[in-house]
């Protein structure tokens, strides 16, 4: 699959398994148990400690996990096409034990030992400077699998009691997922999101179970963001360097000496044109203009008038992405509630140049990510994480105060109660005896969907 439909695609996909076309916010309903923070605190943290690691590149030893003696008869095995939706059956109804094989066990005994690596290095940085764009990375949509499969584990441990091993099953999923995460290329940022949220949702299960640890220093503790964004954004930009080094080094130096034209013949590999005299013709419209910004910029006639077309316009068109790609770097490090009015300025700004020039260097438009979304995703997965820490919350409050709920967020005084990662407010709570709904709403403007609202509706049950 082209990698720029690759990244479309999994951007829709961002957070919620569901339909990110179903109306309505994604409904959670829990019922939980009063419940204090355990003794110490961080006893079941759901990240591996520093205590916890060994030396090695967890890399290797995820790769063991894809062994050709498992991942292929996993694939052939009759059940296998079921796992996805085991995981939407409750508890007590799904038959985990027949996913539970001897290919499975093996399989994940790699994954757990991998998560407890010191470090990660999925060496792709020397490929992505080769490759630039055309790099490939079939083994990454892979460990959706392997989480589904963490799941089941996961799942088949709660169902039997067995709470502390389903805590090192959530450890192990987490640290995939930023394992995955932040490697450098957005695609895989997407699917260690995608990991991530199918690993929360292992979270929710656990805290029903009778006897639920309480989780809310163990949320408190994890990263923030949970996946790392930035070195996938900086591998982004990697990638557009790598696929025209000759031209990024025009830029850089003037006295460069022009670009072979058979060197400038890269452009195709990102699909920009559906044929060559499209492409022929795009490039003689934008030229006019690229040349005056090259002539505005420090470049001399006879400098420009040695290169070819192709060069002076690949030259504008990467310049023109380096504005833009640092716009929406940089706001990317703002909280998203303050980012995101400027990532719509942003948008806006883009609209109206791609109105006001259609023809005007469309690649950039192929290489520019989707800023809004990307950012959006990091913001829902820590709003997910901060509405199971309000859910905790009152698990503690109620544990401390006769199995009561509180009135309102504010009453919680033992622990904070967090706000929301995507409007930088309190998350909506009302209380009605021993029920509660815990709601964050869709970003301003946008309507309520399964992939940017999230209901949680409690139900307290009294030990």
């Amino acid at each position: 699959m082209p990698r720029i439909l690759m990244l479309a695609l999994l951007t829709l996909a961002m957070v919620a398994r569901p339909c990110a076309a179903q109306t309505g916010p994604r409904v959670v309903k829990l019922t939980v148990q009063p419940a204090l923070a355990p003794v110490p605190a961080m006893r079941y943290a759901l990240l591996p400690e520093v205590r916890d690691l060994q030396p090695g590149n967890a890399a290797l030893v995820y790769m063991r996990a894809y062994s050709p003696e498992w991942f292929p008869n996993l694939t052939r095995y009759g059940d296998f096409a079921h796992f996805q939706e085991w995981l939407d059956l409750p508890l007590a109804k799904a038959p985990l034990e027949r996913a539970y094989n001897g290919v499975v066990i093996n399989m994940l005994r790699e994954v757990d030992r991998a998560a407890r690596m010191e470090s990660c290095d999925w060496q792709m940085l020397p490929r992505m400077r080769q490759e630039g764009f055309s790099m490939l990375i079939p083994d990454m949509q892979g460990f959706r699998t392997l989480t589904v499969l963490l799941a089941l584990r996961s799942r088949l441990e709660m169902r039997e009691g067995r709470l502390d091993k389903t805590v090192y099953s959530v450890q192990s999923g987490l640290a995939m997922s930023k394992h995955v995460g932040e490697s450098p290329t957005l695609i895989t940022y997407l699917i260690g999101v995608a990991c991530a949220s199918q690993t929360l949702r292992n979270v929710e299960l656990l805290i029903e179970q009778p006897g639920a640890p309480n989780l809310y220093w163990a949320l408190t503790d994890l990263p923030r963001p949970l996946i790392d964004l930035r070195r996938p954004l900086q591998g982004e930009r990697l990638l557009v360097d790598a696929t025209f080094p000759e031209v990024r080094a025009a830029l850089r130096d003037r006295s460069e000496p022009p670009v072979p034209l058979h060197k400038l013949q890269r452009l195709s590999t990102l699909g920009i044109a559906t044929d060559p005299l499209s492409g022929a013709i795009e490039t003689a419209m934008t030229y006019p203009r690229a040349r005056q910004y090259l002539l505005d910029h420090g470049w001399t006639h006879d400098s420009i008038a040695a290169m070819t077309v192709t060069q002076v316009v690949l030259m504008y068109g990467i310049a023109q992405y380096d504005v833009w790609a640092d716009e929406a770097y940089t706001v990317g490090s703002l909280p998203y509630w303050e980012a995101r009015p400027r990532l719509h300025t942003l948008q806006q700004r883009w609209d109206a140049l791609r109105k006001e020039q259609p023809r005007d260097v469309p690649f950039v438009g192929v290489l520019f990510f989707n800023p809004d979304r990307i950012y959006q995703a990091k913001a829902q997965l820590q709003r997910w994480i901060d509405m199971l820490r309000c859910v905790e919350a009152l698990r503690l409050y109620a544990a401390g105060n006769q199995g009561t709920l509180p009135k309102t967020l504010g009453d919680i005084r033992d622990v904070p109660s967090p706000i929301d990662a995507v409007t930088g407010k309190a998350f909506t709570y009302t209380h009605d005896g021993d029920r509660a709904v815990l709601e964050a709403p869709p970003p301003e403007g946008e309507p309520a969907g399964q992939h940017n609202a999230l209901r949680i509706e409690i139900a307290l049950k009294k030990s």
